[in-house]
């Protein structure tokens, strides 16, 4: 998951992959509009964590409000939810 959650300035997004590779995060607001890709580029097997900002793909901040974000590995995808609360 990611921590804090609520949160209000950033949040740093945990995940735990098998083997050595390549993630994507994709973060999207609640209606569906993805607002970020965040990447991961040969991680290493185990846990692994990637701090998102709070900046939407255009480097704006974003509103408070509930958001989702799927980690993507391979064959295999997350889901979970998250709140920005300013």
């Amino acid at each position: 998951g990611n921590y804090p959650n609520p949160f209000g300035e950033q949040t740093s997004i945990e995940f735990e992959i098998a083997t050595f590779g390549d993630v994507q995060i994709q973060i999207y607001d609640d209606i569906g509009n993805q607002i970020q890709t965040l990447n991961c580029q040969n991680c290493r097997a185990g846990k692994n964590t990637v701090v998102w900002n709070c900046l939407d793909k255009n480097n704006n901040r974003i509103q408070s409000g509930v958001y989702f974000y799927e980690v993507h590995f391979g064959k295999e995808l997350q889901t979970k939810k998250m709140i920005i609360v300013r």
